[in-house]
Order: structure tokens, then sequence, then C-alpha cells
């Protein structure tokens, strides 16, 4: 399934169901089309808020959502669930009412008759008294979230409904003696009232997903409600809870694995070390930082800058070169602008990545594509050594390496002290069996592991917007903690004392030269946005594809999808005319298509199929032969494994592992070459290119949800060996995506190019 338990104890399961049409067979000849075409993509997005917590996700949708397939998957949920477990249903689709059933809803109007909300499923309507009986069984101690993305959504969850003028709605007046578990529902409207929807997804759902994306991560159920109201408007989201002690789960936090309630970290801490030319190497490796510098009593009374105006203003036009649009973007709506942001870095770590970057301009063979040279500089940025480095204690946890094995074991630890080795190797320094403590270019604090531990494990420092997003959320919440005082909001995002003052005043004269340095660019591109190379072509949503149409296409190649359930399917040029020049499959753009194949899921992601640029060669060598170009087929050398990146080193992605696949290789003439003593694999591409060699490439900011999707099938369908069986790629040309694909059933060997 999608994600880890978080605990062992524990476990978070979700079920997801979506309905873009219905039977008109079923329900009086309505298709259900109107409104409905972005419920599938309402479910992706609540999928993507899920899987960090852990949540094992199951999606029914479309033909697959009857009454029978929910209710029982709904009522396998309520039997397995133990204490402490937590369960998310979500549900996006036609919400309506009928007559009363039972009699147990308000009465209404002259007829005195009530009204039952309903779920409409392909086949039928599922009533909220059906709903309330699933609940009913659930066991004392779980914990149950239901968010309803339809119309009539504000009491459809269960029976007895009782009308009340606020949104935050009162307990049903009978159902809390009777309920064990704990329940909490948002619905986008309230009853008798419609929830909007179109082809991007429902406005409800997009308004709560952009509520959290934008600095919601620390709020509350009854926050982050009150947030989606604010930016919606005409339907009345509602919020509830039902159950023993349920309305304690309006002070958690949303989307967690178990129920846990909000909290704000704790301010980073600094370390008392002494400025001198003995540290100069520590202080140039990264072992210790600006900020543990500025503990020293020496220099409170006037610290130098970790770097000058000229070095600061040279960081900010690199910083606004390479990742201006995403500083913006994260401190959109807030006072953390770009000044701030840039200078908050200019103190935190451009002392260390100014000097790498002018290194690595000079060595390109240390990375594979040019333009992952500002990938490696982000992810390389991990620093701090306090702790470990001989006479520098550190008060927060983990005080040491030692500290953080004892509590999450040698391989956590051992990828981290490789980690920090590749930042030492870099800047010519011998390895060490430490754990560093600052992760990402604004360093986010190995402090916050308990809260946040994806982050680490899933290396997402190496992500210039995972990064900015969680310094602004935790500024954020400083800003709030300092009674809305900006300049403190900085000091308290640093900690506490002489130090954290110091902090401050630093990132304040930052602020003066990133300002300064920021307008100029301005003025030469005309806005700030454009104060940047132009950002890789992207195109403005995700490939639309119906997943019925695609089987008609695989159809005529034989593939067997007993034996192979999923399947990945790339189709190159897909944007050929609206992406790039019209009618030419460009290169070092994202213009073709990927999309997830399964019996449960069908999912699209821009992508890239061909290398990023031309270089032209002769023979099969290594050192001389040219650019690969994957041929169109279905090839079946596909296992996940871990892809080999100088930038970013190994990390899982789905590799050509077991067998041979055909190319054509740039040359003059070009040239084909079949073999497996190369890899075209599909991995993580870059924000500011495509990063292919020949590989096939993800946008880097739905890589995570790729491979998480992908890799939550084959565990369900192949259990132990989903890393080591077949995942076939299937590679059409967009031209040839309109007519069907010649394609003999699956050969005795690995691979197979379509005719």
């Amino acid at each position: 399934m999608f994600g880890t338990k978080r605990k062992e104890t524990r476990t978070a399961r979700a079920l997801l169901v979506s309905l873009t049409h219905i039977d008109p067979a079923k329900h009086n000849s309505w298709d259900g089309r109107d409104g409905c075409s972005g419920c599938g993509l309402d479910a992706e997005n609540i999928a993507d808020l899920l899987r960090p917590a852990g949540y094992e996700i199951t999606w029914i949708k479309d033909e697959q959502a009857t009454k029978a397939a929910v209710l029982k998957a709904l009522r396998a949920a309520a039997a397995g669930a133990q204490p402490g477990d937590s369960f998310f249903f979500f549900y996006a689709g036609h919400g309506g009412q009928m007559p009363d059933q039972n009699g147990d809803e308000q009465p209404e109007g002259k007829s005195g008759v009530g009204r039952d909300e309903t779920l409409v499923l392909f086949d039928g309507e599922l009533i909220d008294d059906s709903l309330d009986e699933v609940w009913l069984s659930f066991r004392a101690g779980t914990t149950i979230y239901m968010i309803s993305d339809s119309c009539n959504s504000g009491t459809n969850y269960r029976g007895r409904a009782t009308q009340g003028p606020s949104p935050i709605r009162p307990l049903a007046r009978t159902a809390s003696k009777k309920m064990k578990a704990r329940l909490l529902h948002m619905g986008g409207c309230r009853d008798g009232l419609t929830s909007a929807g179109g082809e991007k997804g429902g406005a409800f759902t997009q308004a709560l997903c952009a509520s959290w994306r934008d600095g919601h991560g620390l709020a509350t159920w009854k926050g982050l409600h009150e947030d989606v109201c604010a930016h919606i408007s005409g339907q009345l989201p509602q919020i509830s809870t039902y159950g023993p002690e349920a309305s304690e789960l309006l002070k958690e936090r949303p989307f967690q694995g178990d129920a846990s309630p909000a909290s704000e970290p704790a301010a980073p801490l600094t370390v008392a070390v002494t400025r001198g030319s003995a540290l100069e190497d520590a202080f140039r490796s990264g072992e210790l930082t600006p900020t543990a510098l500025l503990s020293d009593e020496e220099t409170r009374g006037g610290a130098k800058l970790p770097i000058d105006e000229a070095q600061a203003r040279q960081a900010t036009r690199w910083l606004m070169h390479h990742f201006g649009d995403l500083i913006q973007k994260a401190g959109e709506g807030t006072l953390f602008t770009p000044e701030i942001l840039t200078a908050i870095v200019c103190q935190e770590t451009a002392y260390f990545w100014l000097p790498l970057v002018k290194d690595l301009e000079k060595h390109p063979e240390r990375f594979d594509c040019p333009e992952e040279l500002p990938d490696l500089v982000v992810a390389r940025c991990v620093l701090d050594a306090s702790g470990d480095y001989p006479g520098k204690s550190r008060s927060a946890f983990p005080g040491n390496t030692a500290a953080f094995r004892t509590k999450y074991g040698e391989a956590f630890t051992n990828l981290l002290i490789e980690e920090a080795n590749a930042t030492r190797a870099l800047r010519g320094y011998g390895p060490k069996r430490w754990v560093y403590k600052g992760y990402g270019i604004f360093q986010y604090d190995l402090q916050f592991v308990d809260k946040d531990p994806d982050f680490f494990r899933e290396r997402r420092w190496h992500d210039f917007s995972a990064c900015a997003k969680r310094c602004v959320e935790e500024l954020k919440v400083t800003y709030a903690r300092q009674g809305n005082d900006l300049w403190e909001a900085v000091r308290a995002y640093n900690g506490g004392g002489a130090a954290a003052r110091q902090y401050r005043d630093n990132v304040k004269q930052f602020a003066v030269w990133t300002a300064d340095e920021i307008t100029k660019l301005q003025s030469l591109a005309g806005t700030r946005g454009e104060s940047r190379a132009p950002r890789i072509l992207m195109p403005s949503s995700k490939p639309k594809r119906i997943q019925v149409d695609l089987a008609k296409q695989l159809s005529p190649l034989g593939i067997d999808r007993v034996k192979h359930p999923l399947i990945i399917v790339g189709v190159r040029g897909y944007y050929l005319d609206t992406m790039g020049e019209p009618g030419v499959n460009d290169q070092g753009i994202y213009d073709d298509a990927i999309f997830i194949d399964s019996l449960d899921a069908f999912a699209a992601f821009n992508g890239n199929t061909d290398p990023s640029d031309y270089r032209p060669g002769k023979g099969f060598e290594e050192s001389t032969r040219g650019r690969a170009t994957l041929q169109p087929g279905v090839w079946y050398a596909y296992r996940f494994a871990d892809h080999g990146s100088k930038v970013l080193g190994p990390y899982p992605a789905i590799c050509q592992r077991l067998g041979e696949v055909t190319v054509i290789r740039d040359g003059n003439p070009p040239y084909e070459h079949t073999g497996s003593d190369f890899g075209i694999n599909i991995h993580k591409g870059s924000y500011h290119g495509t990063s292919s060699q020949g590989c096939q490439t993800i946008h880097p900011d739905q890589w995570p949800s790729f491979y998480a999707l992908a890799k939550d099938l084959a565990q369900r369908y192949h259990g132990d060996k989903w890393n080591t069986v077949p995942i076939p790629y299937v590679l059409m040309d967009g031209s040839l995506t309109s007519v069907p694909l010649p394609m003999a059933g699956e050969p005795e060997v690995t691979a197979a190019p379509i005719a």
C-alpha cells in the first residue's frame, strides 16, 4: 500500500471513492458527467496529502464504485480497525437527497417528511443511514475521518441529523450514545446546497489542498476548515464531529496517520563555538555553521557576517536565476518575500555553496547533465556536525550520532552519514561516521525528524521547493507567536538569546542588499518571475487520457494483464504541437506523457522520453557511443531498483535491470543499438532540465507521487517480489496513439520492439 505505518502498533488506512460518471441505466438516463470530470484529480490530490502520513490507500473509481463494492470496502475497514488505528474516507462525486427511509431525519415542509443525504454511486445511491451503520461498527479507540466533496454533504455521513446554523455542526441527538469510535467529517457544502466542480476538480477539494499546501501544515482541523471557508463562496463547507469526545479532533493536526495534537516545532538551537583559524576547516566543510559561530562570546557584540556584501549580491542573483519563481511561490500571501528568504539563505548556507558553485563549474564531469548543477548544490547542503565535532556539544535531539542510531537504527543512520560524506567529498574532505544536523539550503534541523521523518528518510532536502516550504511554515508559526512582528519572527526562527538576536540583525542587513539586487533584476527582466532564466517548459496541467481509451490502444499489444496487472506507459510527443516548436519532438522539455495503468488505479504524469541534448558518437563503447533514444516497444526489462545519479546518489526508481532494450544513438548517421550494458531508467528529472542521457524522466514535482503509486501497486500485486518481477514499460509515439499498434504476445526474451 501507499507508504508505511507510522507506528508498529497503529495502522492508517484510507478509502478514496471518485466518480466522473455513473450508469445511466441505473439513474433514469442520467450519466452524471456534469461537474464531475475532475473527481479523479480530487482523489489523486487527497492521496498526495495522505501518503506522507503513511496511509495505506485503496482507490475505487467510476465503474468500480458500486454500492456493493463501496460498502464492502467500508465494512472491511471497520472489521480490521483496532484501537489506536485511523481510517480516512474520501468521496468525490454527486451527492443527492431522497425522502427519509426510516423516520430518523428532521421533518421538513408541509409534508413533514425529512430527507436522507446520499452518495451517488455508479449503480445507485448510498444513503447516510447505511454509512451510519458502518461507523457504529468501528471499535472504541478508533478514529474515522470523512471528507466529502459533493452536493448535500453537510450531514451525509450519518442519520439522525440536526440542523444547526453554525458551519461547525452539533452532535446528533442520539448517535453519540451508540457510537464507540470518534469521527470527524468535512463536507463541501451544507445540505440543500451544491458543491461546484470541473476539470480541475471540486472547488472544495481545491481550496482544501491549497490551504494545506500554502502554509497550514501546522493547522488544526478547525483552523483548516476556517481557512477553506475563507477561500470559497456560495456553498458553506461544513465540519462536524460524531462520537465520544470526538470534538477533541477539531484541535488535532489534519492528515496524520494517527490522532496526535497539533504541535509547533521547537526553535532551532545554536551551538557555542569559538571563531578562529583552528576552526577554519570545520567552517569551510560545513562541520560548524555560521549560526554556531555566532554563539561565541567574543563575537556577540559585533559578529562578522558569514559572507560579505558582494557575495550576498552574487548569491541573490544565483538564487533568483535558478529558483526565483519557487522562492516567490513559497512566500506568496505572506510577509516572507523573496528579499527575506534569500537573506535567510545568505545567513544559513551561502558561505558554503558559493565557492562550491565556482568549483563545480570547472568540473562538469561531477554531474550527469549541465542543468543539474543547481540541484547538486541544493542536495549537498548537509551541514553542521555539532554534537560530534570534538568539544562542540548539542542540546537538541539528536545530541550526537550515537543518540540518533539508538533511536532510529543503523539503516537510517547510515543513510544520513553517506549524505554527509558526499558533501565532505565535494569539498575535498575525508569521510566521517557522523550524522550531520542541518539539511537543505534553509537548514531544516534534524531535531524535526520525529514529526517529519520522511523529509530526511526520502532526502527531500534535495528539492528546493520542499526546503522553502518548510522555512515559510516555520516562519509563519514564529510570526504568530511573536505578535505578528516580522523581525522577531526571524529571530525566533533561529532560537533565543544573543545568538538569535545577532542572527536577526544579520538577516536584516542581508535583506537590504538582497532587496536592492532583486529590484535591479526586476528592472532588467520586467517582472519578478522573469528575473531568472526561463524554467524548463512544462504543460499547465497533467496529460488527459481516459483509461478505457488507453486500454484500446494497448489491447493489440498482447500484454498478459493477469501476469502484469501493473504497467507503465510512455507517450512520446504527447504535446507535439502545443509545446516547443510545433511538429517537432523537442529535447529538454517535459512534452511527453507517462501513465501508470493498473486494475486499481490510473494516473497521468508530465514526463520526458528523450535525451536532454544531442551528442553524436560512433560504435558501442561507453566512451565513444552517441546519446541514446529509446525506441517504441513493449519492454519487459524493468523492475524497481536504485538509479545511480552523480548529483543525488543512488535513489529508488524503475530501472532497466532485466534485459535488453533497443535505442537509436546520435551519430552521422544515427545507428541502432540493442543491449543491456546501459540503463534506460525511469527516474526523477530536474527543475532546470529533463536530466536525461536517454532515460525516461518525470517532472520533480510529480516524481514522489509517481513512485509512491507505482510502488504501492507493485507491492499490492506482487507481494514480497514487488522489486524483482518485471514491470512492463510500453513506449508509444504520440503520432501513433490514434491507431492500433501491432504487437505479438509476450516473447521469450525480456524485450520486444513495436514493429
